[in-house]
């Protein structure tokens, strides 16, 4: 998650969805705090290393920036206060939940501190499913929607579309970007998450996040990035509580 005061905007980071990135492009013109806890070098690795120590993991950032790594927009605008939160261009990354999922577990076989760690280096991917399922994960909506199920993000990008998605947000915030290479891809993974799914595990993500697919346009068999499902949220419609 990075605030800026001087650009006026709010980067709501999904994990999994191009924000290391996303991240490498706006954290230059965030607060200093955020520059320095999602900088590089040895600051970041010494906060890495203490939350881990402290068995904080991303958590340990809310006690140095005020907000956890992974805040959702709900958490954001509560903290900020929703006056503050709706004057800003407050932005979100998604992906197809098909591939989410698939990115998910190739990660956290890399992620040794991360309690389903052995889960997922254990059991082959279908049987990894199942099994996360069962702990009730959020959704990627559960980061961009109000308890009204409406918007609370102006602008929700597509990872499939990544380079444009940014163009476009850089230009309205007056920020130079040139386009760059997805970073922090999970290593080791066939490039097309269909072959991971059997008919068992499609008909999974499609129950449980169904919500997901619907807001977001995504499907199974899509070849193509879909239209964002909002350009930008009128502020009554994002409205909340």
């Amino acid at each position: 998650m990075l605030l800026s005061h001087k650009k006026n905007f709010v980067f709501v980071h999904i994990f999994k969805t191009a924000g290391t990135s996303v991240t490498k492009v706006f954290r230059p013109h965030a607060r200093w705090i955020d520059r320095v806890a999602h900088g590089r070098g040895r600051v970041k690795s010494l906060i890495k290393a203490g939350n881990r120590l402290a068995g904080l993991q991303h958590n340990g950032m809310r006690h140095i920036t005020g907000f956890h790594k992974f805040a959702t927009a709900r958490q954001v605008r509560q903290k900020m206060g929703a006056e503050a939160f709706d004057r800003m261009f407050s932005f979100a990354f998604v992906r197809n939940p098909f591939d989410w999922v698939v990115s998910v577990y190739f990660h956290l076989k890399r992620l040794e501190d991360h309690p389903h760690h052995k889960m997922a280096l254990d059991l082959p991917f279908p049987e990894f499913l199942e099994a996360m399922l069962r702990t009730h994960p959020k959704r990627q909506s559960d980061w961009i929607l109000g308890e009204d199920g409406l918007p609370l993000v102006r602008h929700v990008g597509k990872m499939e579309n990544l380079n444009q998605e940014l163009t476009t947000i850089c230009e309205k915030l007056s920020i130079p970007f040139e386009a760059a290479p997805h970073e922090n891809a999970s290593p080791g993974r066939k490039k097309d998450f269909r072959d991971y799914y059997d008919s068992h595990s499609r008909s999974l993500v499609e129950m449980y996040f169904q919500r997901d697919l619907v807001t977001f346009g995504y499907a199974f068999d899509q070849t193509q990035t879909p239209a964002r499902p909002q350009e930008e949220a009128p502020m009554a419609m994002k409205a909340c509580g």
